[in-house]
């Protein structure tokens, strides 16, 4: 595929199609039957492939033969980029009423070509000023549609980042919380499709949630008690890029010049669980950026977690999450790679990690309990010499373990830290239950 070429969408869902429409339909209707909200469904994709945290770790999807054929081992990171935010839209619309009757894999084949037909009408209502250009830079001349205008919007919101380090970290973590709220408002909006008025409204509250993320961006800026003149330069990127409607221009405007209280903010806007949770990584990414959080800043997380109404569980479990997966791409992510903090960063993810692990310490045996010839390894272990082979099993049992405990369900469990001897030193004295130190 040539992915800066006309046609490339198109091209894109014939192979989608070809490869995996089978097992993608199968997939939604088992998706169908979970009890899970849309917006959980999506915030675990997003996650998972680093596009909440701006930086694409990795495909959407497991499919063998389509990553192949994709040859996505060799994209650049502005195309991964490209096929995560078209599949988390695709996803999205997908989890609407609109789409839940679907009995035959060619309707969901015709749902997923409708889907990408109003990807660029969606966004041109969200942002009037995208102006689609033809492939020589010209402005054209008609007005493009359906999914020649949907390749083109992706295309102008997947543009590359600068190559400066600081800047990145800054335009990525910008463009992926746009992308969060795009991804975010397009099921209702594709949900009301047929009913104007409703799809206004979810453009107006895709607006106020707009200002709501330069809210959180701000504030986690002032957190140490001043704003860098670098700072307040990408503060203003980000309202320049989030196209405010005039009257919360404004509003934007005071929030970068001062600091704006907690008590200004309609919190009650902020209704889903996931927007809350992803409000808070998002200000835990922003203070991450110089890979030390004061004491000033952890109070600012706390006041914004008790303003989201997030129990200090889920926060803590947010924190652990993004810290986590800050600490496992950190050598891949050219805004963190070179620092030389990681190091500490990393002692004082251990550091956390120890007394949630004892919290989960339930969890952990059940999963065990549920693998006992990981089980029997890890008693063996304690005893005896086992092999190298024996030491892997174990280790990768053990992070599977971890998978399943609430921080780590959705997220990235930082297995580049967690060898086999720092897992033996990090994991609940419980877990071995067979064998004490008196013995």
């Amino acid at each position: 595929m040539k992915w800066q070429e006309k046609g490339w969408l198109k091209k894109y869902l014939a192979t989608r199609h070809h490869y995996v429409l089978h097992q993608e339909f199968q997939r939604l209707k088992e998706q169908k039957s979970s009890a899970a909200a849309f917006d959980q469904l999506i915030y675990e994709l997003m996650q998972a492939t680093g596009l909440l945290y701006g930086y694409p770790a990795q495909m959407p999807y497991s499919y063998k033969a389509l990553l192949k054929s994709l040859k996505t081992d060799k994209l650049t990171n502005q195309q991964r980029w490209k096929v995560l935010l078209l599949e988390s839209l695709l996803n999205s619309a997908l989890t609407t009423n609109r789409y839940h009757n679907l009995k035959r894999e060619v309707d969901f084949a015709d749902a997923i070509s409708e889907v990408a037909y109003r990807i660029g009408e969606y966004y041109i209502s969200l942002y009037p000023s995208i102006k689609p250009k033809s492939r020589g830079g010209i402005l054209t001349r008609s007005p493009k549609a359906g999914v020649d205008l949907s390749e083109q919007v992706l295309d102008i919101r997947t543009q590359p980042m600068t190559s400066d380090a600081k800047d990145e970290f800054w335009r990525a973590i910008m463009h992926s919380a746009l992308s969060f709220v795009d991804v975010y408002c397009f099921h209702p909006w594709i949900q009301t499709y047929a009913d104007a008025e409703k799809r206004e409204k979810v453009v107006k509250s895709h607006a106020r949630l707009r200002l709501l993320i330069l809210y959180v961006l701000s504030s986690a800026a002032w957190a140490n008690g001043i704003v860098e003149k670098e700072e307040k330069e990408f503060l203003n990127y980000y309202l320049e890029l989030s196209q405010l409607p005039e009257e919360l221009e404004d509003q934007g405007k005071k929030m970068i010049s001062e600091r704006v209280s907690m008590e200004d903010i309609k919190w009650d806007q902020v209704k889903s669980p996931v927007l809350k949770r992803y409000l808070l990584e998002l200000a835990t990414m922003i203070i991450l950026s110089d890979k030390v959080i004061s004491k000033s800043e952890r109070d600012f997380l706390n006041e914004l977690r008790d303003k989201l109404h997030l129990s200090k569980e889920k926060a803590q479990h947010s924190i652990l999450a993004v810290e986590s997966f800050v600490v496992e791409h950190w050598q891949n992510i050219p805004y963190l790679n070179g620092n030389k903090d990681v190091e500490a960063m990393m002692m004082y993810l251990l550091a956390k990690l120890r007394p949630y692990l004892q919290e989960q310490l339930p969890l952990l045996k059940k999963y065990l309990a549920q693998e006992p010839d990981i089980d029997a390894l890890l008693q063996r272990s304690l005893v005896e010499t086992i092999s190298t082979n024996e030491r892997k099993k174990i280790r990768q049992g053990l992070l599977d373990a971890i998978q399943t405990t609430p921080a780590f369900q959705s997220a990235v469990v930082p297995r580049s830290l967690l060898t086999y001897s720092v897992l033996l030193e990090t994991v609940p004295g419980g877990l071995f239950a067979s064998y004490h130190p008196n013995n």
